[in-house]
């Protein structure tokens, strides 16, 4: 059997990504960041409270594209634009676990298109193009140490908004590191803890955790190709939105109340 590390260092292979790029992006002029939103979800069906966030979102941002997916279209992006083996590894995730789909999804998509992923249930409270300059080609929060008690010692980069320029380096890491884990059907640990819930296992495994340690594998093979700012002082994750019931009126389980596995 291939070692993980030979797993997470055969690259990403993808289709015909620089002619599939010119049918998708609308670049701001002079930018290289593409003045898109990419949101995702399992269906259309959202709650009211969740539209409105949407709305105003647009509102905010009239000069950006807004794009969301359901999952079918998730699958159907991915398989189309990505290799067998990425579509593999994302097939292969529980599928009642649709945030650690929607996190795959979120990285494949900026990988092949660029612009901005945010959470739906997340506020942009102003216009993305005062924040991004013309010659950005990633944008990531401050690194956190107070979300997770393991995280004093390893600060972590939140993804619940990502802003970068297509074909990026970090987001290459982050593929690649992603498939092999999966392929490897990888389980995390944490130290001093026995035993981990579901949701700390995808922290590690397509979250926060793991892409900070791409980021940060991708800085050591190459350079530093990011800007840092406070994403509090411009956006908003909605803990307060009654989220989950997103999920009821699609009959679907929050993923930290999922029991099993992380992978088929």
């Amino acid at each position: 059997m291939e070692s993980l590390e030979k797993i997470l260092n055969d690259g990403v292979e993808t289709k015909n990504i620089l002619q599939k790029y010119s049918e998708f992006s609308s670049v701001k002029k002079g930018y290289k960041i593409p003045n898109i939103v990419h949101m995702t979800f399992c269906s259309r069906r959202l709650p009211i409270t969740i539209l409105n966030v949407i709305n105003k979102n647009k509102q905010v941002c009239k000069n950006c594209i807004f794009k969301f997916y359901d999952d079918e279209e998730c699958e159907t992006m991915i398989k189309t634009h990505f290799s067998a083996r990425i579509f593999n590894a994302y097939s292969s995730i529980n599928p009642n676990l649709g945030a650690m789909k929607a996190d795959f999804f979120r990285y494949c998509i900026l990988y092949l298109m660029g612009g901005i992923y945010i959470d739906i249930k997340s506020s942009i409270n102003v216009p993305v193009f005062k924040l991004i300059q013309k010659n950005d080609t990633c944008i990531l929060d401050i690194p956190h140490r107070d979300k997770e008690y393991w995280r004093k010692k390893a600060p972590t980069y939140e993804q619940w908004l990502l802003i970068f320029a297509p074909q990026h380096l970090y987001l290459h890491t982050m593929i690649c590191q992603m498939v092999g884990y999966i392929e490897f059907k990888y389980i995390p640990q944490i130290f001093g803890k026995q035993n981990i819930t579901m949701k700390q296992q995808i922290l590690h495994v397509t979250g926060p955790d793991a892409f900070t340690k791409a980021v940060h594998s991708s800085i050591h093979q190459a350079n530093k190709s990011h800007r840092n700012i406070n994403y509090e002082l411009y956006f908003k994750l909605n803990w307060e939105l009654n989220y989950r019931q997103m999920y009821k009126i699609n009959n679907k389980t929050h993923y930290s109340e999922v029991k099993g596995s992380l992978y088929k």
